[in-house]
């Protein structure tokens, strides 16, 4: 009970979270085994320098913060389903031009507290340890974070011995408030 001369002040903030990407579409275009191509939504024969290929922009008011999870298998052929293009893997891998290779790596701007998990995080670098049926933690976020840009930067290199074939990957990006 409040007494005569008090008065009780009530306020409701509400949930915020918003989750977007770019460009849901990229391409490496023709592979080589003389060179890395690095993906690019803007440019369908991918580009020959490393590039961003697309962001994803999160930002939540949760105290918890967020998480954003990858899953998806690499680079798979599309008339053969068992030749692909080998993942990077959990540890980073710089480019290797004649080794078959498909890996990201990400830069962070912006916000507060987004963080990006290994093996994502370092520049230059690449990896994946996601499948088809696993998904693995791709950056996180500490409490209220404001709007952080995450620019994802993709590798694909090929062996001479690699199979002939139209591949591809479909990667799902899942972000989560943690409220």
């Amino acid at each position: 009970l409040l007494s005569d001369d008090a008065v009780q002040v009530n306020a409701v903030v509400p949930q915020s979270f918003t989750f977007s990407i770019s460009s849901n579409s990229i391409n490496f275009g023709a592979l080589s085994p003389l060179g890395a191509k690095y993906a690019s939504s803007t440019n369908v024969d991918g580009d020959l320098t490393d590039t961003v290929a697309h962001t994803l922009t999160i930002a939540s008011n949760a105290s918890a913060g967020y998480t954003i999870t990858l899953q998806g298998a690499t680079l798979t052929s599309q008339q053969n389903s068992p030749d692909t293009i080998t993942k990077a893997g959990s540890i980073p891998v710089t480019s290797s031009p004649g080794t078959e290779q498909f890996g990201i790596y990400a830069t962070a701007s912006g916000g507060v507290g987004g963080a990006i998990a290994t093996p994502y995080a370092t520049v230059s670098s690449f990896g994946f340890e996601s499948t088809a049926t696993t998904s693995s933690v791709f950056a996180t976020g500490t409490g209220s974070s404001g709007s952080t840009i995450y620019s994802l930067h993709y590798l694909a290199n090929i062996s001479s011995l690699t199979e002939a074939g139209v591949y591809s990957a479909s990667l799902v990006y899942v972000g989560t408030s943690n409220f």
